[in-house]
């Protein structure tokens, strides 16, 4: 329907155990809600928060953690907010690629059917 907006599909990112502990209070129920129902996962020396949510919520939670981007935060803190915020950018620039990727085989699809892309990512099919 056209004036309706389809809601922003969830994005599986791993969030670094800095930022997660740092988000534990956060004002936002909404990524307080989704930091808990994240899994923890063990990765080389230290822990991640496999976290599934819109792309919009990560980036909410990304711009609360802003303290830890400044100079006088802590170097983990840093670096911690700099992989995050390259995941969320890998993402969004992934998402896009998909939908060029979509457009280009619609254009030279003739007649109706499911649109295939080659990243396997859900996809519209055409009428």
């Amino acid at each position: 329907m056209p004036g309706t907006s389809e809601p922003e599909a969830a994005v599986v990112l791993d969030r670094p155990v800095l930022l997660a502990d740092h988000l534990a209070d956060a004002q936002d129920a909404a990524v307080r809600e989704v930091l808990a129902s994240g899994r923890t996962i063990r990765r080389g020396q230290g822990y991640l928060v496999r976290v599934i949510a819109p792309l919009a919520l990560h980036r909410v939670a990304l711009k609360q953690c802003a303290a830890l981007s400044v100079a006088s935060a802590a170097s983990a803190g840093r670096k911690a907010y700099r992989a995050y915020a390259d995941r969320i950018t890998s993402a969004a620039q992934g998402r896009d690629r998909c939908r060029a990727q979509v457009t280009a085989i619609a254009l030279r699809q003739s007649g109706a059917g499911a649109v295939a892309c080659r990243c396997r990512r859900p996809i519209f099919e055409l009428a």
